[in-house]
């Protein structure tokens, strides 16, 4: 028979129905299945110069996943057949993965196809459902594809050096009195039957701390991996999906399919996702329960003041420590009196003996056991003994005010000990305190400084002293931060003061200030640790670029995108800036400079999109907005970005594409810019690449790969020295493209870049197979798709050859045990292992097989 090819050699679905009667509701499926940059293989793709059956047969024999669409009619059954091509189509996909959707709008269906239906429903193990109307099946077409996409990862681990945001927070101090709680809320999860879990108590009564530690103690049923998500920083629900993308490592590059992607990340393999602080943001409430519902492996441990109100949320409320009673022995310690003695010793109090017991239990008793109430009370052992802190406490409840009658007695009692722990202040403490409430996730002394508007070094040590701010070492800096309640007092100050607009304005001025700062910094030899500074102040400067939004200042966000590109880039938040720049384009009328990078960030973000004509369209506008403005860097950048989406298959104007690179290069000259010229030159050999010109890409590539060392700047070099390896790859020279490749993977893990990692694994895959040393090859395979998977890094798709070369792999061994086993072991090693074994001159635990 004539071999028949499918249009693509991508991950390939196979839509079967009617043509005329789904006419629409098949353009649906096709655009979900682009949407998430897979291969559609329809009936009426490419030409047909052979019989339907012979067709259909062929294209299902190249596909990778069966969907079917049925509505009313089984379809025509050809001369001599029996069955019609539907069910031929149907019968013939036995084996691959199976999507059935029945439309119920269709009124009856013909005697055969409802048959057809009922097997399906009754003797085979398919998915299926119904839906209404063409936009409804895109949308389960979409949401069950991204499923099996998660399935096809489904040993991704979660527990990744590489993402330390998702992490559970190591404890800098002991954990008192909730053994009982630990161990009832580690029962709840290892039994996963309530996959959502909402711990629900006062602020301050140790929600986090017991989140973490039930967290830690159930980790073992969780193989992929548990994850901490801290929502405190977050104002806006829209954006609690995004962060748990970060703490799972999925990169969101602003396409809208965040929520799929993450879903397909997490997948069936259990996986533990402890959400901490959710009630200020209880509309994000159904996000999780549909993440839930489209990821099996996902148990979600929430924490928030009251409950989130969802279908299947299994309710635990965290209460009070306990406080032994006036008739207790005297010597007996209750859990509050035990924390009040482990704090008072942290912080050096006063030495405590068996005749202070009575006093600190009282104490704990006029604070309800709140364990925040009674830390506070327990810093203040190093001025007062516990009877003087007992009849001081005393007096301050008599005469403080409540925080507020609508507020629980608990909370208020909270408030009133945040109230007295302040008032115990100096007058300048007590100003800077209040301006501290301005920050998200911490800060620095410069920060501090900055909003406060002279040296807050003196103050904030006094802060620190009394226990309402916590110093943290970083690296060779110190940090700070306030726990979640003590910042929720200091901003509700500052508001009542009339103050949260200017220190807003303050903060967002501190890290404009930042931005160009440290944006130049981000190129050369001081690249990686400037990246890293950056990392720390990450919600600092989301926090920033909302209030530059919502003041439509436009013109200072765009120096904060564009002086700090490399950093959203290398740490997967590229899309949130496109998210920026589209709301700045639909909300604000924009002109001249503002306008053109506004469009140069809603264009140049989209290399994933199926069609880049939108992105052709922006990014022209984008280079003769810059060109108008006289902004020379900015017109370079966005003809280099215009190029690249001209050579893109989706456009193909190869020509104008010259022309565009072309110009790129003449400015970037005239400014002597060379770190773009380098990219200029990255881009140019992808050019190359596109129409088949390996030996022109290659030197191109090595143009650029020689600026970026001379330049001494490890982000453009781990792209550069990528790419020279890949064309050597092409070319047939392994022995040179290997150190090259590994070279590059290396500076990929020193910037923590995903992408660059996933396809460093990809092209040591490729070297690996060629030389026919499979374990390696079938151990970098399996690390790779993990790498993709949890990374999300569906934005910048394998190289053709790359994904060819590791399909034959995977078909060749098809079936072979120990080959699966390998695949196995390197979808489990996580981005950080999978690199150090990528690396490695011979891989740990087991040497290599040749394959004979």
């Amino acid at each position: 028979m004539t071999t028949i090819r499918t249009p693509d050699q991508r991950l390939r679905v196979f839509v079967s129905s009617t043509l005329r009667e789904l006419e629409a509701e098949r353009a649906a499926t096709r655009a979900a299945i682009e949407r998430l940059m897979l291969t559609p293989v329809m009936f009426e793709t490419g030409s047909r110069p052979h019989p339907p059956r012979e067709l259909y047969r062929a294209y299902l024999a190249q596909s990778d996943i069966f969907v079917g669409i049925y509505g009313a009619s089984y379809g025509w059954i050809a001369p001599g057949e029996e069955l019609s091509g539907l069910e031929d189509e149907y019968r013939l996909a036995e084996g691959m993965p199976r999507l059935v959707y029945l439309t119920s709008v269709h009124g009856p269906r013909e005697a055969r196809l409802e048959a057809l239906i009922d097997r399906i429903r009754e003797y085979d193990d398919v998915a299926y459902a119904t839906f209404r109307d063409p936009e409804e099946l895109g949308e389960l077409v979409a949401r069950d594809l991204a499923l099996m996409i998660g399935e096809r990862f489904d040993r991704a681990r979660a527990a990744d050096a590489t993402h330390e945001a998702g992490l559970l927070p190591a404890p800098l101090d002991s954990f008192v009195g909730r053994q009982h709680e630990v161990e009832a809320v580690r029962s709840l999860l290892q039994e996963r039957r309530d996959r959502l879990v909402t711990l629900i108590g006062p602020g301050g009564v140790g929600k986090t701390r017991l989140a973490v530690a039930a967290a830690a103690a159930a980790a073992d049923a969780f193989p992929a991996g548990v994850h901490f998500v801290d929502l405190t920083p977050l104002h806006d629900p829209s954006l609690v999906i995004s962060a748990i993308a970060a703490a799972l490592g999925v990169i969101d590059v602003g396409d809208g399919r965040l929520e799929h992607r993450v879903a397909s990340a997490i997948g069936e393999r259990p996986r533990l996702l402890v959400i901490d602080n959710v009630e200020h943001l209880l509309d994000a409430a159904p996000q999780l329960v549909r993440l839930l519902a489209a990821a099996p492996g996902a148990v979600v441990l929430a924490t928030s003041r009251v409950a989130l109100g969802v279908a299947g949320e299994h309710r635990f409320e965290v209460r009070p420590l306990a406080v032994r009673g006036d008739d207790a022995d005297a010597a007996t310690v209750g859990p509050a009196e035990q924390l009040f003695l482990d704090r008072a010793a942290a912080v050096g109090g006063g030495e405590l003996d068996g005749s202070d017991l009575a006093h600190i239990r009282a104490v704990c008793r006029a604070l309800d056991g709140l364990p925040l109430a009674i830390e506070l009370a327990a810093a203040r052992t190093r001025l007062l003994t516990p009877a003087e802190l007992w009849e001081r406490l005393g007096r301050g409840l008599d005469v403080l005010p409540a925080a507020g009658p609508d507020r629980p007695e608990r909370q208020r009692t909270l408030a009133r000990t945040i109230e007295w722990s302040i008032d115990l202040l100096d007058e300048e403490a007590r100003t800077v305190f209040d301006a501290l409430g301005v920050f998200s996730g911490g800060f620095d002394l410069d920060a501090a400084s900055a909003v406060v508007g002279h040296d807050a070094l003196e103050p904030l040590a006094r802060l620190v002293d009394a226990s309402l701010v916590v110093h943290e070492a970083s690296g060779r800096s110190s940090r700070f931060t306030m726990l979640t309640t003590v910042q929720t007092a200091s901003a509700e100050r500052a508001a009542a003061q009339g103050r949260a607009t200017a220190l807003a304005d303050l903060h967002a001025a501190h890290y404009i200030t930042v931005a160009r700062r440290e944006g130049p910094r981000l190129y050369g030899p001081d690249g990686v640790d400037t990246l890293w500074r950056l990392r720390a102040d990450n919600e600092n400067l989301r926090a920033a670029a909302r209030t530059l939004l919502d003041q439509g200042r436009a013109e200072e966000l765009t120096v904060v995108a564009r002086r700090l590109f490399p950093y959203w880039w290398a740490t997967g938040r590229q899309g949130e800036v496109r998210a920026w720049m589209r709301e700045l384009l639909a909300t604000r009328s924009l002109e001249g400079r503002p306008r053109a990078a506004a469009l140069y960030f809603s264009g140049s973000i989209t290399f994933g999109d199926a069609d880049r004509t939108d992105a052709v369209r922006e990014l022209r506008a984008s280079a003769e907005g810059f060109a108008a403005a006289g902004d020379v860097l900015g017109e370079a950048f966005a003809r280099n970005s215009l190029a690249l989406a001209l050579a893109d298959p989706s456009v193909g104007d190869m020509p104008a594409a010259e022309q565009e690179i072309a110009r790129a290069f003449e400015l970037f000259d005239e400014r002597r810019n060379g770190l773009g010229e380098s990219l200029a030159h990255v881009i140019h050999g992808l050019m190359g690449l596109a129409v088949g010109d390996v030996d022109e890409a290659h030197r191109r590539f090595l143009l650029g790969d020689e600026i970026a060392t001379a330049g001494r700047d490890e982000f453009s070099r781990a792209m550069s020295e990528h790419f020279v390896g890949v064309a050597e790859v092409l070319a047939g020279d392994l022995t040179t493209a290997e150190p090259h490749l590994r070279d590059s993977l290396r500076r990929s893990v020193r910037l923590s870049y995903v992408e660059g990692i996933a396809h460093g694994l990809e092209a040591l895959c490729a070297i690996a197979a060629q030389r026919r040393d499979i374990e390696r090859a079938a151990t970098l395979l399996g690390a790779a798709r993990t790498a993709r998977g949890i990374s999300g890094v569906y934005n910048s798709p394998p190289l053709p050859h790359f994904d060819q070369t590791a399909r034959r792999l995977a078909e060749s061994h098809a079936g072979d045990p120990q080959f699966a086993s390998w695949v196995s072991a390197g979808a489990d090693l996580g981005t950080a292992a999978a690199a150090a074994y990528a690396l490695a001159d011979e891989p740990p635990e087991h040497g290599r097989q040749h394959d004979t």
